[in-house]
């Protein structure tokens, strides 16, 4: 009887680790003893544990206080190159003066990223897609590492670059990269390590959070990536890993921190913003949680002190604030491209043995000029050679020269049909496109005018990082993807990135007794079918799910023809490099081949 007795207790504690531990990180291999482990490692390879500390007892009627200063969405804008809004102060070269201002105020003030940092440039693409792997250096990285960041969350964008790259990122960073959220799938982790009692994954400084004591304060930064990735990237990109729910999440890892580790201040470094209805419908349709729950968060979990928040671009506060009302937890919101620093100083004092706190002030600092930003460069490995070598990319020229500067008409219209003809194979059957039908402005001066476009301007129109997708479409998934086009053809509102122009064939609007419809034809006058299959080149953002195009078409796997491994921008640029290009009509109104 005792021994049944035995195995029963057994088997109930075996239940209550499994499924009432936090267990984000931790793995469920059958190796795996049950301890407070989290498989991932700092820079200095010492494995990540959960930490039963003892509380910090501040002495009666002290008076302390905290500075915290985060950027967020930098998207590789050192500040060197520029590659749009050419007339704003933007880069993280150009915030150093900043903080070291507010370094000279608080010797230990915490400073934060909120991720999406190491994608959207120019010079990160290069370093990211062009450069070989090997020798490999991050300028952007090293600054961060001169500047005493303290830790950074990851972001979608983040996880666009070969993964190797990013992992190259995390093993040189001086500071821990934290994604509490995201959990490795069990069958593809690594063998379990008996000398170290671990697991290896993909990612050795990947945490789900990180400790601090900053003036007598021990402070808990815990890290959230947007669980809406997998509506935006490849699915082979994001194969070992999943995503989790951020609230659910949130609550797991805060008894970690409160009742364990007992931090005084607890701080969620969160990539994904507050509005839970953005992109919320396309999530639940596609199965994901919502990518945007910092204000659900802020509204819930009292238990957070200040939650920062990136990935919406907003900034919040833009001015010197003495309280967010918002949420019942304060959230900021730290911008875009380093054009700033988000600033919250927070006062403490001592109630029963305990810190408190009595004040909290917000502020933004806006980047400003650094007259010098090059005195630095050897310090962050930004060589010559380096430089040299990005410069030359950017400034490739094609084979047309500018002749005017367009129109946003015109060059929303060229733009489409030259990612329409670019994607065509000579000698081979001609395929459809549905394609963006909205691009960006370039950064181009009259003294470029009878110039040759260069690749910096192709990057400049087309910034989103979009591979081509190759799909057998029905006719009827083809015109629920054109239903936005319809939309604007009747002057309603549309979300820009839903906006998709057909190439190779014609969609028109036509008026007869009932409403507007869409008629859509070949370039030969067949009409096309809405039960027949064709041939359609897409990005994979828009197949993958974004925008909701791939639930409200219902695309399906089996529809997957083809994935093409050079980026649209990089087929466009290519097709104009070309001898004599042959341009669309639309073209020839700005351009003019060599």
């Amino acid at each position: 009887m005792r021994y049944h007795f035995s195995i029963l207790i057994l088997f109930f504690l075996f239940f209550w680790f499994k499924h009432f531990l936090p267990h984000s990180f931790i793995s469920e291999n059958k190796h795996h003893s049950f301890q407070q482990f989290v498989y991932a490692s700092n820079h200095e390879k010492q494995y990540f544990k959960i930490r039963n500390r003892e509380f910090i007892h501040p002495l009666p009627g002290e008076i302390t206080s905290i500075l915290v200063a985060a950027t967020s969405d930098m998207h590789g804008t050192l500040g060197i190159f520029c590659d749009f809004d050419c007339d704003q102060v933007k880069g993280l070269l150009h915030l150093v003066p900043v903080i070291k201002e507010l370094r000279v105020r608080d010797p230990q003030m915490l400073l934060l990223d909120g991720g999406d940092t190491y994608q959207g440039s120019m010079m990160q693409f290069y370093l990211n897609h062009v450069q070989p792997s090997v020798p490999f250096q991050d300028p952007l990285l090293q600054l961060m590492n001169k500047l005493r960041y303290d830790a950074m969350t990851l972001g979608n964008h983040d996880l666009e670059m070969p993964l190797d790259k990013l992992s190259w990122r995390m093993r040189k960073a001086s500071f821990p990269f934290l994604g509490a959220n995201i959990q490795w799938k069990t069958e593809t982790l690594g063998e379990f390590s008996k000398s170290t009692n671990s697991i290896t994954t993909p990612f050795q400084n990947l945490h789900p959070y990180h400790v601090q004591e900053r003036n007598g304060v021990r402070l808990g930064i815990l890290g959230m990536t947007t669980p809406g990735v997998p509506i935006w990237l490849d699915p082979l990109q994001i194969k070992d890993f999943r995503i989790k729910e951020i609230l659910s999440s949130s609550r797991k890892w805060i008894s970690v921190l409160r009742d364990e580790e007992k931090v005084d201040l607890l701080i969620g470094l969160f990539h994904s913003g507050a509005d839970k209805d953005y992109d919320d419908r396309t999530a639940i349709k596609l199965g994901l949680p919502s990518p945007n729950a910092s204000g659900q968060v802020a509204k819930v979990l009292k238990q957070f002190d200040l939650l920062i928040a990136g990935h919406t671009h907003q900034t919040i506060p833009k001015y010197a604030l003495d309280e967010l009302p918002r949420f019942s937890v304060p959230i900021i919101f730290p911008g875009a491209y380093a054009k700033g620093v988000s600033v919250v100083k927070i006062k403490l004092i001592e109630n029963q043995q305990r810190w408190q706190i009595y004040d909290m002030k917000f502020d933004f600092k806006s980047a400003r000029i650094n007259q010098d930003p090059m005195s630095i460069k050897e310090e962050i490995g930004l060589s010559d050679e380096m430089l040299e070598s990005v410069r030359n990319y950017r400034s490739q020229p094609s084979k047309v020269i500018l002749k005017e500067i367009p129109q946003k008409v015109v060059r929303n219209d060229c733009l489409s049909k030259l990612s329409h003809v670019a994607l065509q194979q000579p000698g081979k059957e001609s395929k459809f496109s549905l394609l963006p039908g909205s691009w960006h402005t370039a950064d181009i001066k009259r003294e470029d005018l009878g110039k040759p476009i260069l690749r910096k301007h192709l990057f400049q129109w087309m910034r989103y990082d979009n591979l081509p997708v190759l799909a057998n479409l029905y006719g009827l998934q083809i015109r629920i993807m054109l239903n936005p086009m319809l939309r604007k053809f009747q002057e309603r509102r549309i979300r820009s990135s839903t906006y998709l122009v057909p190439g190779g064939f014609e969609a028109v609007p036509v008026v007869e007794d009932g409403p507007v419809r869409l008629s859509l034809k070949e370039w030969n006058g067949s009409t096309i079918r809405e039960d027949e299959l064709y041939k359609v080149w897409m990005t994979n953002y828009h197949w993958n799910g974004g925008s909701d195009i791939r639930s409200r078409a219902l695309l399906h796997d089996s529809q997957l023809l083809k994935r093409e491994q050079r980026f649209l921008r990089d087929a466009v640029f290519d097709f104009l490099a070309a001898k004599h290009p042959k341009l669309p009509l639309s073209c020839k109104q700005f351009l003019e081949p060599i």
